[in-house]
């Protein structure tokens, strides 16, 4: 099947935003705590079913429904975070476990409340747009600009306010940046809000370019965890380079054969473990 290169820059762009988006949340939390939060892709769903429940069962319009989405991640993170994760954060493998078993659980109760049955919701912004020649839909042109918006916010946020360089600092050393008087507690909370925030978003554009079902946290969990895996635990700068990495290559392969869809993240993950454990970046941004 012939590759269209304009459609691999086009596309590889707006689904590496998508990536990036999702995964930066879960840069954020091994970065200041040193944990792996399995649960990361079941915000995901929720902000899903959150967007989907409030423009269909509470009439709510796109807008309602993308603030509805993104406090249901946010709500869902937080309490992962007050509820287990800030309690055990001792023992990064409790950690692990616990929030993979919290996702199955969340997604047992989800199969309870709305079946097994896939969903499907209309497009967020309908029509599409032709730039070089290629078609892409408004809707993820829309996802590509959000997504591009808010990286851009928190790298803003990270690099000049005084509460993003203390996340930074808590990320380098916990106990120095408490010696200087940061609120330590205060700043993890807000990292898994940002965390939830970004989930939930993501979970709206994702639902509304497939179709939504309880099953469907997995891939946001593998794309995730892989593209952080590769772009170095807790680098902010590596989950981004590998994000676009990973969905251009993605793109490329899908346009050879569809049913490739998936694999480049999982060959990359386990490339990277074999070739260079710390990833491509290591912890390198946080360090700095």
């Amino acid at each position: 099947m012939a590759v269209d290169p304009v459609t691999v820059l086009l596309l590889g762009t707006a689904v590496g935003s998508l990536y990036a988006l999702l995964s930066v949340g879960l840069t954020l939390v091994y970065a200041i705590g040193g944990i792996e939060n399995l649960a990361h892709g079941s915000y995901v769903m929720i902000g899903s079913y959150a967007y989907f429940l409030g423009v269909t069962t509470l009439e709510l319009p796109p807008v309602g429904g993308m603030a509805l989405s993104i406090l249901a991640g946010i709500a869902a993170a937080v309490l992962t975070w007050k509820g287990i994760v800030e309690h055990i954060m001792d023992n990064p493998v409790a950690v692990f476990m616990i929030t993979l078993i919290l996702a199955l659980a969340i997604e047992e109760v989800f199969i309870i409340q709305f079946g097994t049955n896939p969903e499907l919701f209309e497009p967020i912004v309908s029509g599409s747009t032709e730039i070089a020649g290629t078609s892409i839909t408004n809707n993820l042109v829309a996802a590509t600009i959000t997504s591009l918006l808010c990286l851009s916010g928190l790298y803003v946020f990270v690099t000049k306010t005084y509460t993003g360089r203390s996340i930074v600092a808590v990320a380098q050393n916990r106990r120095t940046a408490e010696a200087v008087g940061i609120n330590t507690d205060r700043t993890y909370l807000l990292v898994w809000i940002i965390a939830g925030a970004f989930a939930g978003l993501v979970g709206m554009f994702y639902g509304s370019y497939t179709t939504i079902s309880p099953h469907m946290w997995v891939f946001p969990l593998i794309y995730s965890f892989s593209i952080v895996v590769v772009g170095g635990l807790g680098s902010i700068k590596g989950t981004a380079v590998a994000a676009y990495l990973i969905s251009f290559v993605e793109i490329f392969t899908i346009q050879v054969n569809p049913q490739f869809k998936g694999i480049p993240a999982l060959v990359a993950l386990l490339v990277i473990i074999v070739l260079r454990p710390q990833g491509l970046f290591g912890r390198e941004e946080v360090e700095a």
